[in-house]
């Protein structure tokens, strides 16, 4: 398993890569501003552990990502491509995390819930959690494993 300090890395590298500018780590508990929506965009880990990579994003953040990605007005964007942006970035930080689990291990494709995911401590167990900035907006990253 990694150091979030080395998942953090992970994540600044995908994201200078992708839009060409750095995020922050934010220390602590990520806080996310309830009147605002999260879109939370997860692949499930399946083999030697049972789990799921989970990251967290506002709504109007996800938008801005895909305006930059698609270089397009935010009118002229379908939902399904802000999803889609969240689900390419979860699983490009993914893929860079899978060689440091437990191995035999596989990856899902994204799934994309538009609420923040609870995290039932009776099923699973944060092993990471990272929080960084993007636009001064607040994006966790969490590694879990199942609860056998």
């Amino acid at each position: 398993m990694l150091p979030d300090h080395k998942i953090f890395q992970i994540i600044q590298n995908t994201w200078f890569s992708i839009f060409g500018t750095p995020v922050q780590q934010q220390l602590g508990t990520v806080s996310f501003d309830k009147s605002n929506q999260i879109l939370s965009a997860r692949i499930f880990i399946n083999g030697a552990i049972d789990g799921a990579i989970i990251l967290d994003c506002p709504h109007q953040l996800a938008w801005d990502m895909a305006t930059f990605f698609y270089q397009a007005e935010q009118d002229v964007i379908p939902e399904k491509d802000v999803s889609d942006i969240l689900g390419e970035l979860v699983n490009v930080i993914g893929g860079q995390i899978k060689p440091f689990l437990p191995r035999p291990n596989y990856l899902s494709l994204p799934k994309i819930n538009k609420s923040l995911l609870e995290i039932d401590d009776n099923k699973m167990t944060v092993i990471n959690k990272v929080g960084f900035e993007y636009q001064k907006q607040p994006i966790q990253l969490m590694v879990t494993k199942n609860i056998s």
